[in-house]
């Protein structure tokens, strides 16, 4: 008697079944993101140098410092800022791994044991933020002895990962680059050393030698940027010299 109730029921099941719509399920394949870049790039370094109207403790700027030789201590922190941008631009790595390279020329000054912490923060104002650390384990010490080489400057690759599509810099807005630091001192010291440590960093003209702290982008021209020429002498607001004599 069970197994004949069973029957019907499941021939029911099977009817009712038969006239529900099918379910078709798709595969969403992932969407494929282009990224564009432009292919006319070109390669550009930007120095850290005295400070100029633009606020901070230092400039960056596209000229190669002349003569100027300046230092600083992290520990305080520095910032470096260009000038106000007369039109966009955008800015881009280099490499496969779209980097933005900061070589910047650094003495860290301590006893053995000593380290330091540091933090490098590139920006642009209402823009994005990328940021880097490092540790310092390895001081010199000065010496006081003739002959010595004591402390010297060495230079640091830090490298900014940037979108591959480059990130912008609006008009009127500034590129800026602060670095900050913080140091564990070890030791008191031997003759003519005491236990304090510290991290200088030094920008404009490395003692004259045209070695520089820079920073390496790939950008285009500034949109809505100008060209005039001008005499020997002459400012942006000075007319422009047309004619010229052999």
């Amino acid at each position: 008697m069970l197994k004949s109730r069973v029957v019907p029921v499941l021939v029911l099941l099977l009817l009712l079944s038969s006239g529900l719509p099918a379910v078709e399920f798709e595969t969403l394949e992932d969407e494929v993101q282009t990224k564009h870049v432009p292919a006319n790039l070109q390669n550009y370094n930007l120095y850290l140098d005295e400070a100029g109207d633009s606020g901070g403790d230092g400039a960056i700027t596209t000229t190669e410092p002349e003569g100027a030789n300046k230092e600083a201590s992290i520990l305080s922190g520095v910032e470096f800022r260009s000038d106000d941008l007369i039109g966009d631009i955008m800015l881009y790595g280099e490499g496969s791994a779209s980097e933005v390279k900061l070589y910047v020329y650094l003495k860290f000054k301590g006893q053995e044991g000593s380290e330091a912490d540091l933090t490098y923060t590139l920006n642009s104002v209402g823009g994005p933020t990328y940021t880097v650390t490092e540790k310092l384990t390895s001081p010199c010490q000065d010496s006081v002895f003739p002959g010595s080489s004591g402390c010297v400057w060495t230079i640091n690759e830090i490298a900014f990962d940037v979108p591959e599509d480059g990130f912008l810099v609006e008009k009127g807005s500034q590129l800026r680059l602060q670095i900050d630091g913080s140091a564990s001192c070890e030791g008191q010291g031997g003759i003519g050393q005491g236990g304090d440590c510290d991290v200088e960093i030094q920008y404009g003209d490395l003692d004259n030698t045209n070695s520089f702290s820079r920073l390496t982008v790939k950008a285009n021209e500034l949109a809505d940027s100008s060209v005039k020429v001008h005499a020997p002498g002459g400012i942006w607001s000075d007319a422009e010299k047309l004619e010229w004599s052999p």
